[in-house]
């Protein structure tokens, strides 16, 4: 049976006093939605019933769940609908367990076993993070106990976790661990392996009051232990710089990147109260973060060679970064390749060294746009979606991601685009394939031709959505005889034989001709009357 155990006093008279809960909870209706599984359910609702009952002590219930903490929340009904699409309440594992809906997370819904062990993810798609939902909320509740205001947060190595506790003389918390992971605390430090939502990741955190800073620090440069702040103010961007000749300062760690490469430290600055982090790559200054307040500054602007003045603004105006730490070693990209399982395809290693890195943020995790085979393995690791939507696959073959197969080629993962990830094959051509479709089209052969096509498409569709473009279309090839009408010159940087461009000097017409037919778009009615006729004359 899943209750509070777990839970000691402090943390059922902390959980109250930061929950929001439901108005009411009805465990007829949980039954009812569970139907013939409510049997095989009753760990999930002796939980919620525990649950119900310690959410009595609360004051703010404007809630939908039975009881929420910030982002975290438990109720198996309100699960159903708070996520990408309404969910089942019950579902399958992979191995084929039945799985119920607990409750949701920032990085997806919580599911729970007949036996009481919680899961995160999606229905199909569930990874255990804790031995029973009680553990899980005890841990919630231990590091808002401890980690109030602005706590320190670093994120070291899985490997370095005990050897740290040791060193600080942090006691281990039975009650907090589990198979998954161990934890560790004392009154103003908490000290635990993995991340708290992805127990597969090969991490430890470890979460303090400020005070503790200087201890911190002294105990994880002792013992060798790298490093990354985790959760510092929000980041200026500025263009790259070469790394400045600088000694490593006397009380710091080392840092490490908690995703790719790169090196420097985290070193306590004179006045003891605050902590400067400092990242370089090949060379380069990326990163400079001073905790708790600030500045932090990011060297990631993406400053390409060979693109146009034009796509270098808008690679500016749509907030492209070219992250250097999302990058392989660029002194073996072939060796990387291979120690990745990968072939050594040469487009891979072109589009790695010109474009590695650059991606166009969009959430945690996600890219509207990125190119680089490092960047696209570390978003799988992040998210796990290019190997499911792989796995999913009917046109390509292939159970190991990232060695997939496509028309008896073995593909190279080269970029991501929305709902998608671009490949490479053999020859050098680069495929799309499209998830929801499951589709494989040839989308070109050079990457800068498609990133000034993907950036000129990133430029209409914002135009589009402001209402300031208008558009027309016909499904004939009639580009040539629509730019001349317009006396619209061609964009080679952006044209192949997969499509070709039009664009005033301006930016407010265009012309496109691609399989689909052609598409002119601009804001002048009477230009595209023009077009209209021109198209029309064409038929």
């Amino acid at each position: 049976m899943t209750g509070l155990a777990n839970l000691d006093a402090a943390a059922r008279a902390w959980i109250p006093r930061h929950a929001r809960v439901a108005p009411s909870w009805s465990e007829s209706a949980l039954r009812a939605a569970l139907a013939s599984d409510a049997a095989a359910f009753d760990a999930l609702i002796h939980w919620e019933r525990a649950l119900h009952t310690l959410a009595q002590g609360a004051s703010d219930r404007s809630g939908r769940y039975v009881l929420a903490l910030g982002e975290r929340a438990f109720g198996a009904l309100a699960a159903m609908t708070d996520g990408p699409a309404p969910a089942p309440i019950v579902s399958r594992a992979e191995d084929g367990r039945p799985i119920a809906l607990a409750g949701r997370t920032p990085r997806g819904r919580l599911g729970m076993d007949t036996e009481g062990r919680l899961y995160i993810g999606e229905p199909g798609q569930w990874r255990p993070i804790a031995g029973d939902a009680a553990t899980y909320l005890a841990r919630l509740a231990c590091m808002g106990e401890r980690t109030a205001s602005t706590p320190l947060h670093l994120a070291l190595d899985q490997r370095h976790a005990e050897v740290v506790a040791t060193r600080l003389g942090l006691p281990e918390a039975p009650a907090l661990g589990d198979d998954l992971q161990r934890w560790w605390r004392s009154d103003t430090i908490v000290l635990h392996e993995r991340d708290l939502e992805a127990p597969d990741e090969d991490s430890a955190h470890l979460l303090a009051v400020p005070a503790e800073a200087p201890r911190l620090i002294e105990a994880c440069r002792d013992v060798g232990a790298a490093g990354a702040l985790v959760g510092s103010a929000t980041a200026r961007i500025e263009a790259p710089r070469p790394a400045p000749d600088l000694p490593r300062p006397l009380l710091s760690m080392p840092h490490r990147p908690r995703r790719g490469r790169g090196d420097g430290w985290i070193a306590l600055l004179p006045d003891l109260h605050r902590l400067e982090e400092v990242c370089f790559v090949d060379g380069q200054l990326i990163r400079e973060a001073v905790w708790p307040e600030g500045p932090v500054v990011e060297y990631t602007r993406a400053v390409l060679d060979g693109l146009s003045a034009a796509a270098q603004s808008r690679l500016d105006r749509h907030g492209f970064r070219r992250d250097l730490r999302r990058t392989c070693d660029r002194a073996d990209p072939a060796g990387w390749l291979a120690r990745a399982g990968l072939p050594a395809n040469p487009t891979a290693i072109a589009i790695e060294t010109r474009f590695g890195g650059l991606r166009c943020p969009f959430r945690e995790g996600a890219s509207w746009f990125a190119l680089g085979t490092c960047e696209v393995l570390l978003q799988d690791r992040e998210t796990g979606d290019h190997t499911l939507w792989a796995a999913d696959s009917d046109v390509l073959q292939g159970s190991d991601w990232p060695r997939v197969i496509w028309q008896d080629e073995l593909l190279v993962p080269v970029g991501s685009a929305p709902d998608a990830t671009l490949y490479a094959t053999p020859s050098g051509v680069l495929v799309e394939h499209a998830w929801m479709h499951d589709d494989v089209a040839v989308v070109g052969h050079d990457p800068a031709v498609l990133l000034e096509r993907y950036l000129l498409r990133l430029d209409t569709g914002s135009l589009e959505q402001e209402g300031k473009l208008a558009r027309v279309t016909a499904p004939e090839r009639r580009g040539d005889a629509v730019a001349l009408a317009l006396a619209l010159p061609p964009l080679p940087a952006a044209s192949d034989a997969i499509a070709r461009w039009w664009v005033d000097d301006a930016g407010t017409r265009y012309v496109v001709e691609d399989d689909h037919g052609t598409t002119v778009m601009c804001a002048d009615a009477s230009t595209l009357a023009k077009a209209r006729a021109v198209l029309a004359a064409g038929t």
